[in-house]
Parts: structure tokens; C-alpha cells; sequence
């Protein structure tokens, strides 16, 4: 099933773009402006660039993607925007890089910086106004993002703008990619859909529309990212979303990379895991720990550093979440139906005697695998007092 590219940018919350347009815009003659936009893999940070590189009129918009195995080479991403820009051809490229090259034939730090040079000269001219958008700039080389960071503070004549979109300041430039978040003018993050924005994307690319419920449970499992509701989307034929309270299919790609990534790691990370799973939104590391029978914490531990959770402090504790939200959605599915019930009624004591009697009802409600006459008349209770305070979700 395909989705019109149009219908993913209507959807992309416009906030960051239109931040980054204003503040391009408002540049005079010799401006110069460093932006850094963050979100994870599927957040949409590709689509907010082009509608950055499309509402900017009279500026010349350069977009230059980087791929990973670019990130050795010094100065491969300076050469590519030079090529973008006609600053250089790409032959006369190839023949300076044989003729002035440091150890292992790759570009010399005065072959990059002159390249440097040709290129700020090239388009910092009186009436010239560029705007260089880097996608996936977490690939791309140190020396280039520095030749280009350094172009927003040293033009006299025309207008630059550096935008570099990268995945939460992650990968192979993630030391550059810091220092330079300290000097940028604009820090901002692509922020996840809401639910309405999530209902009107479903519209839009399966042309059925989903209940607020069914959009909530969507948001839930994605993290409301575009990228992996459109996963979701395309895992199920679009007559299934025209169904009453459809259900949310897993793609199978999620269970694959899960699976990868908990294959060098002990049995006690994946009960850990499973633990968190558990928890709607996180769950309190004390308790994590608990249930998972780590007293420790040394499966938490390595659970950090693996990259599958992540640990934030709070006022009265810290929680322990996933770093990919759908990872919750997989452990669940695969969770044995004993062992998850399990889990929720251990997490439902423990919580009571704590005296956190909503998030013990939470507990005890997913634990039940049957009518629950006690249960249901607290559920009742508890909705009608969160309703009289206006608590509608």
C-alpha cells in the first residue's frame, strides 16, 4: 500500500518548520544560521526539511543526504553540497583529492579546508542567499560539518543557513554533532503526533476513519511517530482499518529487530524488559528491579547500556522506559499469557501497599482474564471520580 508523500507532510507537526522558516527568513546580508533538529528514526524529520527547503523563497536550497558508510572519510559531505552548489565539479573533485591526499588516499585537512574556501566564496556574494539542509547528519564526516557550521559565522555578503537533521544526536558524529548543539541558533526536536494528527493521517493514506480509542491505542504503541504509524498502516490491508475497533497489527520487522538486539544480552535483560513492559508509559525502577529479580540492578545495568531502556530521574523516583516504543507492543505479544498475568498482579501489590491505589486498579485491570464483578464496580468508581474533576481521558 502506498501513501502519497503529500499526506505525510500535512501530517508532520509544521511547529519546528515554521521556526526554523522564521528564523531564516528574518537573516539580513552576511546572516548566518546553525540549526540542529533532532527525533528519532520515523519521526518525519526528512518532511519538515523539504517543507523548510520549500517555503523559503529566493533562497537557494541545497539537500544533501548522508549514508553511513560516509562517515570515514573526511570531507565527503563537503564535496557532495560543493558538486550541489556548482561551487565544483565532481570530476575536478576526484582529481584534487588524488593529487592532495593525507594517509590512506583520503582528503588532506588543507585539500577539505581549501575545498572550504571555494565553496564559501562561491555562494557568499551580495544578493545570494543559500539554505544547506544535511539529512541524517548523525552519518555524516566531523571535518565537513565543521567546514559548514564555521560558514554561518564567517559570511560579509549573501544569507547561509545550515540545517542538520540527525537521529537525537546519535552516531558516528555524535561528539561534533554536541560541541556544535553549543554554539547552534536554533536547537528543536519534531515532536510526536497527536491524536487528532494521528486520526487525520490514518484518513489520509487508508481513507477510513479510526475512533479516538483506536487512535490512542496507534499513538500508544508508535510513540506517535509518522514513520512507524505508516509501519503499522501498511501491515494490514486498508479494508481492515474500515472494520469496527480494528485491531493494531505488529509489523513483523519490530519482532526481528527486538529479537536482534536481545540476542547477546543475558536472560535477566529480557526479564527486565519484560517488566517494563508491563507499564503503560514506564515504570519505577525500585519496582523494575522487583520484578524482575534483580536486586541488584545489574540486568537494569546492562539493559542501559545496551541502548533498550532508558533511565529518567523524577521528583519521587526514577522510571525506566524503552528507547523504541515499539519494542513495549512486541514483549507484550510474545509475553506468555501466565507469566504476564503474573507480572501485572505482583506490580498491583506492590503498588497498593506503596499507596498508589490508580496505578494498582491499572495493574489488577490488566491481570484480569475474566469478568470481575469487584473489579468492574472499582472501575466504575474510579471513572466517575476522574470524570467529576474533568479527567476525560
Amino acid at each position: 500500500m502506498s501513501t502519497p508523500r503529500s499526506a505525510l507532510q500535512h501530517q508532520i507537526s509544521r511547529a519546528p518548520a515554521r521556526a526554523l522558516i522564521e528564523r531564516v527568513a528574518a537573516g539580513g546580508p552576511g546572516a548566518g544560521t546553525l540549526a540542529i533538529l533532532t527525533g528519532p528514526v520515523g519521526s518525519g524529520k526528512s518532511s519538515v526539511v523539504r517543507d523548510v527547503l520549500a517555503n523559503l523563497p529566493g533562497f537557494q536550497g541545497v539537500h544533501a543526504a548522508v549514508l553511513p558508510w560516509e562517515s570515514d572519510r573526511p570531507g565527503s559531505l563537503l564535496e557532495h553540497v560543493a558538486v550541489k552548489t556548482g561551487a565544483a565539479s565532481a570530476e575536478a573533485l576526484k582529481e584534487a583529492s588524488l593529487l592532495d591526499s593525507g594517509p590512506g588516499g583520503v582528503p588532506s585537512p588543507a585539500a577539505i579546508a581549501g575545498l572550504g574556501t571555494s565553496l564559501a566564496r562561491h555562494i557568499d556574494i551580495p544578493g545570494a542567499a543559500t539554505v544547506i539542509v544535511v539529512d541524517d547528519a548523525h552519518n555524516a564526516d566531523a571535518a565537513s560539518l565543521r567546514q559548514l557550521a564555521g560558514m554561518t559565522r564567517r559570511f560579509l555578503h549573501g544569507r547561509i543557513a545550515v540545517i542538520l537533521a540527525c537521529d537525537e544526536l546519535g552516531g558516528a558524529a555524535d561528539d561534533e554533532l554536541l560541541t556544535l548543539s553549543g554554539i547552534a541558533d536554533v536547537l528543536t526536536a519534531v515532536p510526536p503526533l497527536q491524536v487528532s494528527e494521528v486520526r487525520e493521517l490514518v484518513y489520509a493514506t487508508v481513507g477510513a476513519p479510526i475512533d479516538a480509542a483506536a487512535a490512542v491505542a496507534l499513538r500508544r504503541i508508535t510513540g506517535g511517530w509518522p514513520g512507524r504509524i505508516q509501519e503499522v498502516l501498511q501491515a494490514a490491508p486498508a479494508d481492515h482499518w474500515r472494520t469496527p475497533d480494528p485491531t493494531i497489527p505488529l509489523p513483523a520487522a519490530w519482532a526481528t529487530s527486538l529479537r536482534g538486539r536481545l540476542a547477546p544480552l543475558s536472560d535477566g535483560v529480557r526479564r527486565i524488559a519484560e517488566a517494563v513492559a508491563i507499564f503503560d508509559r514506564g515504570g519505577p525502577v525500585h519496582l523494575v528491579r522487583d520484578l524482575a529479580e534483580d536486586p541488584e540492578g545489574e540486568c537494569l545495568d546492562d539493559a542501559v547500556a545496551a541502548g533498550l531502556l532508558r533511565v529518567t530521574s523524577r521528583p519521587g523516583g526514577s522510571t525506566v522506559d524503552f528507547t523504541v516504543p515499539m519494542d513495549r507492543a512486541v514483549l507484550l505479544a510474545e509475553l506468555p499469557p501466565a507469566r504476564r498475568g503474573r507480572l501485572h498482579r505482583k506490580a498491583a501489590a506492590r503498588l497498593a501497599e506503596a499507596g498508589d491505589d490508580v496505578g494498582a486498579l491499572n495493574q489488577r485491570a490488566h491481570a484480569a482474564d475474566g469478568p470481575d464483578a469487584e473489579l468492574s464496580g472499582e472501575l466504575a468508581a474510579h471513572g466517575r471520580a476522574t470524570g467529576g474533576l474533568g479527567h476525560w481521558r
